[in-house]
């Protein structure tokens, strides 16, 4: 089994594996030492506490990762967030100069309207006391009597709120 788990670079049987082995240039005419591969072996927990030691260490680390992606997509939220906001914002300052510039043309247009009515080239008739309309208020209605519940003369056969 030694034999299979070792690289077929740590000892060159081929023309081709030969090439590849540079001459050492400190040294001419000796060729580099190659280290042998190093093969990690991976051993069954043998006792319960190792295997609930290697159990522990597999959670942690889903822990990790799904604490990780949390985070991410948190701060990813915030970020769209934000953004939207910001667009949000841009839109109600341009809604409010809009409104304003609405504001004061209609005020504009308001003045220009009372200077054309009072301008003699108009043929308006001026408005006087003896010409306005005075409405009456109505006479005042009685009050009108609140019904008010009267308690049942025979209480119910069945108990109420079941």
């Amino acid at each position: 089994m030694a034999s299979a788990l070792r690289s077929p670079l740590s000892h060159p049987s081929s023309d081709s594996d030969m090439s590849r082995a540079a001459l050492n240039p400190q040294h001419p005419g000796q060729r580099k030492r190659e280290q042998p591969a190093r093969v990690t072996v991976i051993v069954q927990p043998s006792s319960e506490a190792e295997r609930l030691l290697a159990k522990l260490k597999h959670v942690s680390s889903v822990a990790c990762s799904v604490l990780l992606v949390a985070a991410g997509l948190a701060y990813g939220d915030q970020v769209y967030v934000d953004v939207q906001m910001e667009n949000a914002r841009d839109r109600l300052t341009t809604l409010q100069d809009n409104e304003h510039q609405l504001n004061v043309s209609i005020e504009a247009l308001k003045y220009q309207a009372a200077q054309l009515g009072e301008s003699p080239e108009t043929d308006l008739i001026p408005q006087t006391p003896d010409r306005f309309i005075f409405i009456e208020p109505s006479l005042s209605r009685p009050d009108r009597p609140t019904n008010t519940l009267t308690p049942a003369a025979t209480p119910p056969q069945f108990p109420i709120g079941y």
